[in-house]
């Protein structure tokens, strides 16, 4: 019975040689990286729009974060990234919608388990009509980079594409602290469970929050200490 090709003295000789088992390739140790955003609105790409409060306690509240992390929670400066809308800063590390989208994606570039990222806003936001029908209220939620141009969206955030670049890339085990000191704080992200734990009530309308009940100004940030059950400090 023909059972295939006779093998030759060569092929049984390879075929008889030990086989190298691949070097496993080191494991990098957890990354702790930060991305730290204040903006004052106090430059001249932000006084186009009339309508823009400036703000005092942003810068503040980023670099307060920055010295917070790196003195107390063990941060190497060079993966805590601060961005100020100021004189005297990198054209490169001021806030404006380029530089946001590509630090916060550079933020959490290759995540891995264990890694840990926070990301801090600290500055303006507003809602902008949702054309896509995919918002419960009908608007989107958007961040204010310093140079935004009134309501167009081509020179804002929408949380929807926040949450893309930043939330979505994360795989199970990385970590990730999202501090945002603005209006609409709780649907920036545009995460799946922002309102399970939101009481229903039917006599409250869901359209647009009346701006006049809004804090125009922030406070500066002081002190940041996230809690739990036993009193002690979450790791960052």
């Amino acid at each position: 019975m023909k059972i295939g090709p006779k093998l030759g003295p060569r092929v049984l000789h390879r075929l008889s040689l030990p086989v190298t088992p691949e070097t496993p390739q080191p494991a990098r140790s957890c990354r702790k990286k930060a991305l730290l955003i204040g903006i004052n609105y106090s430059m001249e790409e932000s006084s186009l729009n009339t309508n823009c409060v400036e703000l005092e306690g942003p810068h503040k509240d980023a670099i307060g974060m920055r010295d917070l992390l790196i003195d107390k929670y063990g941060y190497k400066e060079e993966d805590v990234v601060l961005m100020v809308d100021t004189e005297g800063v990198d054209r490169a590390r001021r806030p404006s919608r380029k530089n946001m989208i590509r630090e916060i994606r550079a933020l959490v570039r290759g995540a891995q388990p264990g890694d840990r990222f926070v990301f801090l806003f600290s500055g303006h936001s507003d809602q902008i009509p949702c054309r896509d029908h995919t918002e419960d209220d009908g608007f989107d939620e958007v961040l204010l980079p310093m140079d935004f141009d009134g309501k167009s969206k081509h020179k804002l955030i929408v949380d929807n594409d926040l949450r893309k670049w930043l939330v979505d890339p994360l795989p199970p085990g990385a970590q990730l602290m999202a501090i945002l000191d603005a209006c609409h704080s709780g649907t920036l992200l545009d995460l799946d469970h922002y309102d399970c734990n939101k009481v229903y009530f039917p006599w409250v309308s869901l359209g647009r929050r009346d701006a006049k009940t809004r804090h125009v100004d922030v406070g500066a940030l002081r002190l940041v200490r996230v809690m739990g059950a036993s009193d002690t400090c979450h790791p960052l």
